[in-house]
């Protein structure tokens, strides 16, 4: 068992397992319930940049920009997350860190 959430993605079959089930079509919550209420409650975002803090896979880069974002950074604390994130959607203002979320303000207060 891992113990980290770097540890559990950048295991192969736990990333998997996650893939499957985040990108599951009609039976995924995220498909469901998350995605619709993203956008709600971002509505336009035309000219701003977004930090998505926890990007996984980097899905939802492609629904940001298409609410107008101008730039899309995303971390995540999993290497290979990021690389994944890196090969699915490569696009001008789409850029993906390996950081994780409790270093993120030492990483950015230096």
């Amino acid at each position: 068992m891992t113990s980290t959430a770097e540890e559990f993605y950048d295991d192969a079959s736990s990333r998997a397992a996650y893939l499957r089930h985040r990108h599951g079509g009609a039976s995924s919550p995220n498909v469901v319930m998350e995605q619709p209420n993203l956008v709600e409650m971002l509505g336009d975002l035309s000219g701003s940049p977004v930090l998505d803090l926890g990007s996984g896979d980097g899905s939802t880069a492609p629904l940001v920009r298409q609410l107008g974002a101008a730039r899309y950074v995303g971390i995540d604390a999993s290497m290979a997350m990021v690389e994944l994130a890196r090969v699915q959607h490569a696009a001008d203002g789409v850029d993906f860190w390996r950081i994780a979320i409790e270093e993120l303000s030492t990483e950015l207060s230096t």
